[in-house]
């Protein structure tokens, strides 16, 4: 299937198979300049998903195996590479700051505050398994509740290193401070973070998290 701009420029070219993308799908800016190059196999996205900005400078490149990002690359507009802090101010502001707010705040009630709370500076395998499976039921942060209604993070299909990005980026934001001023978490880390989630089914609940950190979690005022 082939679409094109009014001024006569291919737009987007690919196979389809039962109406779902099959193979490599291309897309062009409306200037002739590349887009995006994602490669699709049953359904899914499978090896290279590359994108451009429209001046030609490689954007982001992701590897995917069956529909999961497996490593990632980004690229500014000028060709120098995102910093792994830069890369996850990003995907916080992207996927998270809707519920914990730009600030680190939270919402009352509702989302829990991810600013001055040692679920985030503790121990990074906490938020990093939250982001790996996600968390379900009500929680005490930093002596206040939140709903078992409303509290549902959704596990992200994130690279380890977008993961590592994410959570060292939190971990010293908003004047946040870690034992012993370690903040950055490596891609090894998350990594091992994965493994030891491997059986778990379904979103983690505090109980759970509880009993892998019991030193931190007993005291929920914090």
């Amino acid at each position: 299937a082939t679409v094109w701009y009014e001024n006569g420029q291919k737009k987007e070219e690919g196979a389809l198979k039962e109406g779902k993308p099959d193979g490599v799908m291309k897309e062009w800016y409306e200037n002739g300049q590349k887009r995006k190059e994602v490669n699709w196999k049953d359904k899914r996205h499978g090896g290279l998903w590359t994108s451009w900005y429209e001046n030609g400078q490689k954007k982001r490149e992701e590897n995917c195996k069956n529909g999961n990002p497996m490593s990632s690359v980004a690229w500014k507009p000028n060709g120098e590479k995102v910093t792994n802090i830069e890369s996850g101010k990003r995907i916080y502001e992207g996927r998270c700051a809707s519920c914990h707010q730009i600030n680190g705040l939270g919402i009352p009630k509702n989302f829990p505050p991810l600013a001055g709370s040692k679920w985030v500076t503790f121990n990074p395998g906490i938020i990093s398994k939250i982001i790996i499976k996600g968390l379900k039921g009500e929680i005490m942060v930093k002596g206040k509740t939140y709903d078992s209604n409303l509290l549902r993070c959704l596990p992200q299909k994130l690279t380890d290193q977008e993961i590592a990005n994410v959570v060292t980026y939190v971990r010293q934001a908003w004047g946040n401070s870690v034992p012993g001023g370690k903040f950055e978490v490596t891609e090894e880390q998350v990594s091992d973070y994965r493994i030891e989630s491997e059986s778990k089914i379904g979103h983690w609940t505090f109980k759970e998290l509880k009993a892998l950190y019991p030193l931190l979690l007993t005291d929920q005022r914090e």
